[in-house]
């Protein structure tokens, strides 16, 4: 999946805050303001939903959503770390 930022602070062809997107993309929103309790990063269910007709050639059930928030979240906290070390490194 190719990711890169838009004009409008998103990815993949979202403008953050209007729900539209390519067709077949996942939706990423990143915001280019940033407040002290502002999301800075989030994955749509209609996201995910095109991930699966992209790589399954169907939609996911209500169970399997749940399955993928669960193993999003385990798979984005679990290696935080890492991340954060990345983005600091960066920056120095």
């Amino acid at each position: 999946m190719r990711r890169s930022p838009s004009a409008a602070g998103g990815i993949d062809g979202e403008r953050e805050g209007t729900g539209k997107a390519s067709a077949g993309k996942t939706r990423l929103i990143m915001s280019k303001a940033v407040g002290k309790d502002e999301v800075l990063f989030a994955i749509r269910k209609n996201g995910v939903q095109s991930a699966a007709l992209e790589k399954l050639n169907r939609e996911l059930t209500d169970e399997e959503i749940q399955i993928a928030k669960k193993g999003l979240q385990f798979g984005l906290l679990t290696d935080i770390d890492t991340v954060y070390k990345t983005i600091f490194t960066e920056m120095i």
